[in-house]
């Protein structure tokens, strides 16, 4: 069944799937070695596929066995979340995390597959300076400003 990263993946997506609360708590500890990795196995899923611009909150704390909280989120149109999302973009974004945040948001149906097809198109890194600071730099200013007008008419 695929790389480790995976299975752990889809063992937490399968708990979420069946969780009434929209969230799960886990300890970190307790996966690792369900799992048979270190701790930092599951960080790095964590943070790679688990992101905000994928729909996900985490909340960890380090410690006793390493609590985790993560929870799907659901965009309703709020501002807050909206909010959120522009200030997870910072001052530097890849394509790759433009990508999932416009996903994000077209799974959501806070953008239509065309306007999601049409941003994917403007984040692409052959439209960017070469130098990797100013390209990332270059990208986020323009998803901040594409998501500030899609918060003007929602």
């Amino acid at each position: 069944m695929g790389n480790l990263a995976a299975q752990i993946e889809d063992y937490l997506l399968r708990l979420l799937s069946v969780s009434p609360r929209q969230h799960i708590d886990l300890q970190r500890k307790e996966l690792a070695e369900r799992f048979q990795c270190v701790p930092s196995q599951i960080n790095y899923v964590l943070e790679t596929r688990f992101t905000l611009e994928r729909g996900f909150l985490v909340e960890s704390r380090r410690g006793g066995g390493g609590y985790l909280r993560i929870a799907r989120i659901s965009l309703d149109h709020s501002r807050p979340i909206f909010e959120a999302l522009g200030s997870s973009i910072g001052d530097s974004i890849t394509q790759k995390k433009a990508e999932d945040l416009l996903n994000l948001l077209e799974g959501e149906r806070v953008i239509t597959a065309r306007e999601g097809a049409v941003l994917k198109a403007a984040v692409k890194r052959e439209y960017y300076p070469k130098k990797k600071e100013d390209r990332d730099s270059l990208r986020a200013r323009f998803l901040r400003e594409a998501l500030q007008e899609i918060i003007k008419f929602s």
